[in-house]
């Protein structure tokens, strides 16, 4: 399982959460991916 934009670093997978249900899984690092991006303030990917 990968980010569609993930960068050397980014730690993607650090966090994760499935629902209660099992049909959800939400991943994200611990910062925003591509931080120097204006206006980003965090990350997640559900899937």
């Amino acid at each position: 399982m990968k980010a569609s934009n993930t960068a050397t670093g980014d730690q993607f997978g650090q966090h994760v959460a499935l629902s209660a249900d099992d049909t959800a899984l939400a991943v994200g690092p611990p910062l925003p991916i591509q931080a120097s991006t204006p206006g980003v303030s965090g990350s997640v990917f559900v899937y």
